[in-house]
């Protein structure tokens, strides 16, 4: 069986927060094998909450900043021969510092929660309906019990 072609790009644009750009991506990877892509990109951007605040007021039309934000490619289109490009994932780590003591969550844990529900954004899944919302929550726990970044599925009560 040929070898996964996962081509993860991360780029951090904030100081501060620090965290190994490999542990994005070695999280990133793990996440897109539960999903069973053998062949994908994917960008990461890691930011400041002043810059996903503009972000987030040009793409959105919203006045304040945000966790994660997601742009997926409506077609994913191919970066190298069968590779295909899936699109960008955007995070605040100052976010993703507050919201985990907020939640009683680590930084990695609450970092990793914001990178599966960008990617299964961009795999399509939508969170502004209630039932959709129940079920994009379902598919994150799920992911992040297998990838042992919580030890146990729970109801996300965000």
């Amino acid at each position: 069986m040929p070898r996964p072609t996962l081509d993860i790009q991360v780029r951090k644009e904030t100081k501060g927060n620090t965290v190994p750009l490999s542990w994005v991506k070695k999280i990133v990877r793990k996440i897109l094998v539960v999903l069973k892509w053998r062949n994908a990109s994917v960008s990461v951007l890691l930011v400041d909450d002043r810059k996903m605040k503009k972000l987030n007021a040009i793409y959105l039309g919203h006045r304040r900043t945000t966790d994660v934000m997601a742009f997926g490619q409506a077609r994913p289109w191919p970066v190298r021969k069968g590779t295909p490009f899936l699109g960008d994932v955007v995070v605040s780590l100052p976010t993703a510092k507050r919201q985990a003591r907020c939640y009683g969550n680590t930084f990695e844990g609450e970092l990793g929660l914001y990178l599966c529900h960008g990617i299964l954004h961009l795999m399509g899944y939508d969170d502004r309906k209630k039932k959709d919302a129940e079920r994009m929550s379902e598919k994150q726990q799920t992911i992040l019990k297998k990838i042992g970044l919580i030890k146990s599925a729970v109801t996300d009560k965000r």
